[in-house]
């Protein structure tokens, strides 16, 4: 059941998919729960996937691919897509660290922002046409997400509120041992 309850916390973290509300939340539950981000990239990649091939039946290509991409920003609240463009706004818009992280945290898009996630999405787009490929992908991206929370240090020193603060706190040999299972068995 604690294993059930990290999974539905790692869901509830990445995705807006609806949660019983005997799962909680707390800085530690989550940071265990980072060990199944990448099954959560496996379900995300295969919702996707299953719109892709559905789509495919009676659209193009680049019909399916394009309504693929908006079942997946659906489910993920267009998190990731957040955090890429502010990202792109932070790292070319701003001249100091401090600069880039004060960009990063404002809630507003800017011209960088937009242009970023535009390619993206498009690139994105006009590269999607394998459903396998597209749940290896959500698998093995999580997992990459898990060792970079793994090898690198929080960027803030004292931010409070921040969202992906408790997920910061550290990755133990054990998560990170979990998530490369789920996050590469995938990718075979």
């Amino acid at each position: 059941m604690s294993q059930l309850r990290l999974v539905l916390t790692a869901v509830q973290f990445l995705t807006r998919v609806p949660v019983p509300a005997w799962v909680g939340h707390s800085p530690d539950q989550l940071n265990h729960a980072t060990r199944y981000f990448p099954l959560v990239g496996v379900a995300v990649g295969a919702l996707g996937a299953g719109v892709f091939w559905a789509a495919s039946q009676g659209l193009p290509p680049l019909a399916a691919a394009t309504l693929s991409i908006v079942a997946t920003v659906l489910a993920t609240g267009a998190f990731h897509e957040d955090g890429l463009a502010d990202t792109c706004d932070g790292l070319f818009g701003g001249w100091t660290r401090d600069d880039a992280l004060r960009i990063m945290k404002d809630s507003r898009l800017g011209t960088f922002g937009v242009a970023g996630l535009a390619l993206t999405l498009a690139t994105k787009a006009a590269l999607l046409h394998d459903p396998w490929a597209m749940i290896a992908a959500g698998a093995g991206s999580r997992f990459m997400a898990v060792t970079l929370i793994a090898a690198l240090p929080y960027v803030r020193e004292s931010e409070q509120g921040a969202r992906a603060k408790p997920v910061a706190a550290g990755v133990g040999v054990a998560e990170l041992a979990i998530a490369g299972a789920c996050g590469l068995v995938p990718l075979l």
